[in-house]
Order: C-alpha cells, then sequence, then structure tokens
C-alpha cells in the first residue's frame, strides 16, 4: 500500500504553504510509503529520505496524470489531491480531495480580478462541479466552507474538517519587534489592500505613524501604489516585501507586533493561524472565516476604510472623535443664522 499525492498545481502562496508541510510532515512518517507528485516549478531544499518518492510534474503532463494514475494505482492505495481539483476520473482507491478555493464552491463575484484569473477561476469552478463526485471525501479547513460545500453537495459527498499547519516552533531568543502592523497577503482585489491603505492614510493624517509591513507577490502592483503614497506622505511607514521566500513571510511575521487581515473571505486564512502561533495580536475582518479559527482582539467591517481605521486607534487605545448630537432648536439656529431671519 502507498499513499499518493498529487500537488502538481500548487507552487505559490499558501498551495506552496500547504504541500510543503505535507513534505514536511511525511518524513516523520517513516511507516508510510509516499508518491509525491508536485509542480516542476516547486523547490523542495530539503534531503527527502527514501519512503518518499517526490516526482515533478510540468504543465503538460499534469493533465495526462488522472490517467497514469488510473492505470497505477492500486485498490489498496490512498490517494490525496492538495490542489482543489478533484480528479476527472474515478479511481480504484480511496480518494480525497483537500479543498481550500472558496472561489470553487461558491459563487463569489469575481470582479476586479484580471481577465485570465477570472476565466482559471470559471473553467476550475465547471471542473469542480462536474467531477467533485470522483472523490469519496472532501476536507476543508473551516466550519463555513463545510456549511457551503455540504448545501452545495446535499450532503451526497462526506465532508471533514481539518485546518492543518506545521507549527512554526518559537525561538526562546526574544525577536526585535520592527514592525507595528503586518498583513501577509497576495494582492488579489478580495484581499483589500486598498481599503487597508486607505485606513493607513487617515491614520497619518490624525498623526498616527504605525508603521505596516507589507507581504506580496513579486511584481504586485501593490508596490507601485505604496510607493506613490510614500511620496506623498513623508512620515508614512508602509514596507513592501516579497513573498517567494516563505521564510522570509514567517520572519517579518515574528518581527511584527499585530497582524491585521482585512481580506473579504477566505477558506482558511493561514496567517491567522501562523500569527496567532507566534502570539501575534490580531485585529481582522468580522467575518465567519475569522470566528471560525479565533477571535481576534479587534474587528471591523472591511468594507469600510473608516471602519479598519478605527478598529486600529481602538487597539492602539487612541480616542476617535464622535458626532455630537444636537436638539431641532441648535438645528433651526443653524438654518436661520444662514440668513438675516434672528429679530
Amino acid at each position: 500500500m502507498k499513499l499518493y499525492c498529487n500537488a502538481s498545481n500548487m507552487h505559490i502562496g499558501g498551495g506552496k504553504t500547504l504541500i510543503i508541510d505535507f513534505i514536511n510532515d511525511a518524513m516523520t512518517k517513516n511507516h508510510i510509503d509516499f508518491v509525491i507528485y508536485i509542480d516542476k516549478r516547486l523547490t523542495v531544499s530539503k534531503k527527502i529520505p527514501k519512503h518518499i518518492k517526490i516526482i515533478p510534474i510540468n504543465k503538460i503532463l499534469r493533465f495526462a496524470l488522472n490517467l497514469y494514475l488510473f492505470f497505477k494505482l492500486e485498490k489498496e492505495d490512498i490517494i490525496v489531491f492538495l490542489g482543489n481539483l478533484p480528479p476527472i476520473i474515478s479511481l480504484r482507491c480511496w480518494t480525497l480531495l483537500l479543498q481550500s478555493n472558496r472561489f470553487l464552491i461558491e459563487n463569489v463575484t469575481t470582479k476586479g480580478m484580471k481577465i485570465k484569473v477570472r476565466l482559471k477561476i470559471f473553467i476550475e469552478r465547471i471542473h469542480f462541479q462536474i467531477f467533485k463526485t470522483n472523490v469519496d471525501e472532501i476536507v476543508v479547513q473551516s466550519k463555513i466552507m463545510k456549511e457551503i460545500l455540504d448545501f452545495k453537495t446535499k450532503g451526497k459527498i462526506n465532508c471533514s474538517i481539518i485546518a492543518y499547519k506545521n507549527i512554526i516552533l518559537k525561538s526562546n531568543k526574544k525577536k526585535e519587534k520592527k514592525y507595528d502592523f503586518i498583513y501577509i497577503a497576495s494582492d488579489e482585489h478580495y484581499k483589500n489592500h486598498d481599503n487597508l491603505l486607505k485606513a493607513w492614510i487617515r491614520l497619518y493624517n490624525d498623526k498616527i505613524y504605525s508603521s505596516l509591513c507589507l507581504v506580496v507577490p513579486k511584481n504586485s502592483c501593490i508596490k507601485e501604489k505604496v510607493n506613490i503614497l510614500i511620496k506623498q506622505y513623508n512620515k508614512l511607514e508602509i514596507f513592501v516585501f516579497d513573498d517567494d521566500e516563505r521564510n522570509l513571510a514567517v520572519t517579518k511575521l515574528k518581527n511584527s507586533r499585530t497582524l491585521v487581515y482585512p481580506s473579504k473571505f477566505e477558506a482558511y486564512g493561514l496567517p491567522i493561524v501562523e500569527a496567532n502561533m507566534n502570539n501575534l495580536k490580531i485585529i481582522a475582518s468580522e467575518k465567519d472565516y475569522v470566528r471560525d479559527l479565533l477571535d481576534p482582539d479587534e474587528t471591523f467591517d472591511p468594507e469600510s476604510s473608516m471602519s479598519i481605521y478605527r478598529a486600529v486607534k481602538r487597539f492602539l487605545n487612541k480616542n476617535d472623535e464622535k458626532t455630537h448630537v444636537v436638539d431641532a432648536s441648535f438645528f433651526i439656529d443653524f438654518i436661520a443664522s444662514k440668513g438675516n431671519l434672528i429679530r
């Protein structure tokens, strides 16, 4: 019996983290024989033990892999698909799918995304809907994902919640906290960088100069937006780093005091888990995907930059000026003062 893992479409972002964690944990389980198919672009730096076979797959071979597995797998084997997409052929062994892409199971708008990304999501939604019954079980990482999936499949496919993440070992050495806040995310529209940056300008205008560290994809448009803002506001402390190297993102997380997480929706919210593991304070969207994992220190409405701004001020124990409520007499006097009506 062997445990097969198809992660041939994962090499960046949260997907990269999941497969690296899977490989790292597989190394400790030498009583199981693993065969792991990975994206050719993914670099595995550690020395792989004998009980694990890593097979890099390019984009062309990825489409033929399902057919190969149909003939290769034995009935007693187990296969897990980590990349959100079920096999196009029903396989003879126990087949499990890890579904961590909420776009594929829910009709969430893709407005604001690049055409290429929207087309990819459209095709993958169709793929999931057609072939989802080719798996025996689907694993999701939050309660809200299970609710959505149970509704979509009418309970016909067994669905379990396993929110897995390898523990980031904490160093006994106290890390210097260079950044007041950090946000680790891709630059898709729903990640909500625009409202976060608007909130930071509001804080700046209140003479609150808290530093913000952003970890984004290489060549992200966020960098240019931040550069423009820094030229306009000379005391603005926003630092942008690439997330190409996972270790860099983790290091920046450990060098920060608080995670701010304004994403409008998620299937899981991996940086929230990692921040909590490293004892960071957390300010996040008031959303189900957050509450499924923990109760943050402060929450806000992600649709409103004002709400984000106010949540940060509350967290910093800064007073926020409230609107003074007056009576109708004051309102009438205000109107009358604009003319020569008062005798």
